[in-house]
Formats: C-alpha cells, sequence, structure tokens
C-alpha cells in the first residue's frame, strides 16, 4: 500500500454574534436636534484576522439620519463609526483565512444636545481552509478495492473589479438641500463564457431632499452590466465602494447626477474529479482499515428571486388632512433562508421610515413590512446551504381611508452550496491469516438489498467474478473453490 498527499478547500460558517457600536454626533453648530424622522445604519468589514479561537474584525458602521433641528427644520446627517471587534470561535486557529457577513439589525437613537447612536451588528464567520487528505492506495495481489469518485476543491480569491456609473435623472423640479444621499447594489444575474463573466446588476440610490421648504424623495434605480475576467464557477457579490450626488441643471429644473464605483468580487471555485480507495479485503489476511470523512460545501450555482411585499397599517397616528413627504431609504433584514427540494423559502422584513406633515409638523412613523416567500429554485435540496443578500428596487406607500398601504419591490441574489462527503482510507493494518474454508462448494443466497461488493466481501472472493454473473433474477451464488492437499 501507499500513502497519496491531497488537498481541498473547505469553507464552512464557524461562528455567528452579534456585537453593539455606539456613537454620538454632536449638533449644537447645526442647531441642535428635536426629532429623528429617520434613521438607519450599514455595517461594512474592512479586514477579518484570524488568532487563536477568535477573529479580530475591523470595519465602520454607516450612519445615515434624517432629524428636525429645535428651530423646526428639516436637517441630514451622514456619519461613520469605526470599530474592531473580537468573536470568539473555538475551531479558529491564528493561520486560517476568514470572511465575514456582517449587517446591522437593530437601531436605536436618543437625543439631547447631540445624537447618540447604538447600532446591533449581526456577524457571521465563515473560514477558509486548505485540508489535508493523506489517502491510502493498495496495489497488492489478491487485494480488491472498491474506489469512489470525489471533488477536490480549490478557492481562488480573484481580483477586485472596480468600475464606474454615471447617470443623470430629472429632479423635477427645485432642490433647495440634499438631506441625505445613499446608494445600494446587488446582482441579478451572473453570465459565464470560457475565461470571462459577465455581471449585471441594480445601483439603487435613495435621495431625500428639501423643495420648497418640504420634504421630498426619489429612489432611481440603474441596471449594470460589467465583464469580469474568471475562469470555472465564482460565487460573487457587488458593493458600492463610494458615490456622490451633484446637482446639475438649472435652479428650477435640477438634473442629479449620480457618480458610483462599485466592486465585484468573490471566489473562483475550481474543482478536480479524483477516486480514493473507500474500503478494501484481502483474500488471505485480515485488514483493519480506518475510514475517514470530511463534511464539504461547493458552489454549484446562484440564481435570482423577485417578489413584492405589501402591507396595511392603521392610520391612527396620522391625524385627518396628514399628507406623505417621503418614505426614507428601505432596509431589508434576513431572517431565514430555507432549502427546500427544488424551492427555498425567504423569510424577513422591510424597515422603512414614513415622513409625513400634520397641522404644519413634520412627523414620521417606522413600519415594518415582515414577509415569508417561497419560490421555485430548480436543482436545491434541502441539505444545501445558502447565502442571500437583499435589495429594496421600488417602495409605493399612500394612505386611503386612514390605512396607510405600503408595498416594496424586492430581489434577492442567492448562492448555493452543496453539500458533501470526501471519503477516503487514511489508516490500514495487516491482521492475522484469514481461515480457508473447509469446503469445496458454497451456495449464497442473494440478499437483494446488498450491493455486489458487499456480497464479494462477505464470500471473500474477486467481486470482478460476480459482477457478470448477478442479474435482478438470481436468487443464489454458487462457489467453487480450489483445494490444495
Amino acid at each position: 500500500m501507499k500513502e497519496i498527499t491531497l488537498y481541498n478547500d473547505c469553507f464552512f460558517e464557524s461562528a455567528h454574534d452579534q456585537f453593539v457600536v455606539k456613537c454620538s454626533v454632536d449638533t449644537k453648530e447645526r442647531g441642535g436636534v428635536a426629532k429623528i424622522l429617520s434613521a438607519h445604519a450599514d455595517c461594512k468589514v474592512n479586514s477579518v484576522e484570524a488568532l487563536d479561537k477568535e477573529a479580530l474584525l475591523s470595519g465602520k458602521v454607516i450612519i445615515k439620519i434624517i432629524y428636525l433641528d429645535k428651530n423646526g427644520n428639516p436637517q441630514g446627517l451622514d456619519y461613520f463609526c469605526d470599530f474592531s471587534e473580537k468573536v470568539s470561535c473555538d475551531d479558529v486557529t491564528a493561520d486560517m483565512l476568514l470572511s465575514a457577513d456582517c449587517s446591522v439589525v437593530d437601531l436605536s437613537t436618543a437625543i439631547s444636545d447631540e445624537i447618540s447612536v447604538a447600532s446591533v451588528c449581526d456577524v457571521s464567520l465563515k473560514r477558509i481552509g486548505k485540508r489535508e487528505l493523506k489517502c491510502l492506495d493498495f496495489d497488492e495481489e489478491n487485494y480488491y478495492k472498491k474506489v469512489q469518485p470525489q471533488s477536490l476543491v480549490r478557492l481562488e480569491a480573484i481580483p477586485d473589479t472596480v468600475f464606474e456609473i454615471n447617470e443623470e435623472v430629472e429632479s423635477g423640479g427645485k432642490v433647495d438641500k440634499v438631506l441625505l444621499f445613499d446608494s445600494l447594489a446587488d446582482l441579478v444575474g451572473v453570465e459565464r463564457s470560457g475565461d470571462s463573466a459577465k455581471v449585471s446588476g441594480n445601483l439603487v440610490s435613495d435621495v431625500v431632499f428639501l423643495r420648497d421648504g418640504e420634504i421630498a424623495c426619489k429612489r432611481i434605480s440603474i441596471p449594470f452590466q460589467e465583464d469580469i475576467a474568471a475562469d470555472g464557477d465564482m460565487d460573487l457579490s457587488v458593493s458600492v465602494k463610494s458615490s456622490r450626488l451633484v446637482l446639475a441643471g438649472t435652479d428650477d429644473d435640477v438634473i442629479f447626477q449620480i457618480e458610483a464605483l462599485l466592486v465585484v468580487n468573490g471566489r473562483q471555485v475550481k474543482t478536480e474529479e479524483i477516486e480514493t480507495v473507500v474500503d478494501v479485503f484481502a483474500e488471505d489476511r485480515e485488514l483493519n482499515c480506518t475510514v475517514q470523512k470530511m463534511p464539504c460545501r461547493k458552489f454549484y450555482k446562484d440564481f435570482c428571486l423577485e417578489t413584492t411585499v405589501s402591507a396595511s397599517a392603521d392610520a391612527d397616528k396620522l391625524p385627518d388632512g396628514s399628507r406623505l413627504l417621503a418614505d426614507s431609504v428601505g432596509r431589508v433584514n434576513i431572517a431565514n433562508i430555507i432549502p427546500q427540494e427544488n424551492g427555498v423559502v425567504i423569510e424577513g422584513l422591510v424597515a422603512l421610515d414614513v415622513i409625513y406633515i400634520s397641522d404644519d409638523v413634520i412627523r414620521s412613523v417606522q413600519v415594518e413590512l415582515p414577509f415569508s416567500n417561497e419560490f421555485n429554485a430548480d436543482g436545491v435540496s434541502p441539505d444545501d446551504y445558502l447565502r442571500t443578500t437583499a435589495l429594496v428596487n421600488k417602495v409605493t406607500v399612500g394612505i386611503s381611508q386612514s390605512v396607510l398601504k405600503l408595498s416594496a419591490e424586492l430581489s434577492f441574489h442567492v448562492s448555493a452550496y452543496r453539500s458533501y462527503n470526501l471519503t477516503w482510507i487514511s489508516e490500514c493494518e495487516v491482521g492475522k491469516e484469514k481461515p480457508k474454508s473447509p469446503y469445496g462448494i458454497s451456495v449464497y443466497f442473494i440478499d437483494p438489498k446488498k450491493e455486489v461488493w458487499n456480497i464479494a466481501k462477505e464470500l471473500n472472493v474477486d467481486p470482478a467474478s460476480l459482477d457478470g454473473n448477478l442479474d435482478e433474477n438470481s436468487s443464489r451464488i454458487t462457489i467453487f473453490r480450489k483445494r490444495k492437499d
């Protein structure tokens, strides 16, 4: 027997945790703060460092707030707060490659002369490690081996692809002041061809602004396509590296010029198909073998889904005569993504802040749109591991008969990983000589549930000698042995 060393890259969730990032912004020089109208935040991880049984995450929380100052004037605040947090994880070692998905799942604010913000960040830590497999192969005479196809995976980070989007959109009139500008992006498709791929998606930008002293908003969806260099399957994502809004046109007819840098990154998944020995027996000797199994995941496809979620809320908080001004930027929090046979269930909620005016006072109300949607997804199985990102593409808000009605058009980009086991023999001890059968002829009555390999191993004969003699009508096997006197 001989030892063969193989390598496989594994991708697994290592830890799930939450931490709170707190910050305060002094608003004295801006007229103070009387009321928060809208607040949301996003989390961006810049680096993940593997330590012994823990990981060090560094990044920032980006906070965007619309509020009323103490004179009742609408104001906007765009602020970020750096963080450095340790996440405990027993299976992490200092030499591991780690990645992290992080999102803000809850946000609370308090006001005095400053705005205090506490952001609850939910982090999922993933480890990517190269695992060594020391497999045994057997070339000895009278050794019979069972081999099994295996997939070895190699994960390679692809260089970031950075590209620019420039778009001009009519604002619809005057713009006195921009209170908030925000941009998010997501993929809607990846077309692979040879050593390249075409990625497509949407950049959604929200502009909340003042027009003639009143708050207004505009949600702008910009489709994009970009070619990237890649070879093999790829688990890709897109993010906004930077974005800015330029006001052009005339005073009475302002044009929104949106300039954004997007980054596509991810990992290439290369697969090598091999065979390993998973069982073995010898005619003349007992073999005591150790079979190893390694749970693995392999990216096999991505797909996009779309849905519309709607809700109605009692408008008793909105007195008669209330008039809608704007809905601020919506966020999607994914609670669960559940794989099924040829389908997937996605559960979560959309959070929206609706700004309105009543009795000449600007007010706001936060509305949550919970959803649980089942989608068709060919090829997905219940044991798959799924990752998803989500984007609010369009929001519709209205009041009808004292009821606040909302709907949001959502898109999801889902990456699917197949779960499987790598199996191999790592050790094998040659034992004592097998006793020889005293019988010249043996008759074996077939158990239809048994494979040919298991029958041959039980009878201690060459599996090839049985394979051609068994069919669905066979009920027994006769073994003739040569006797040496």
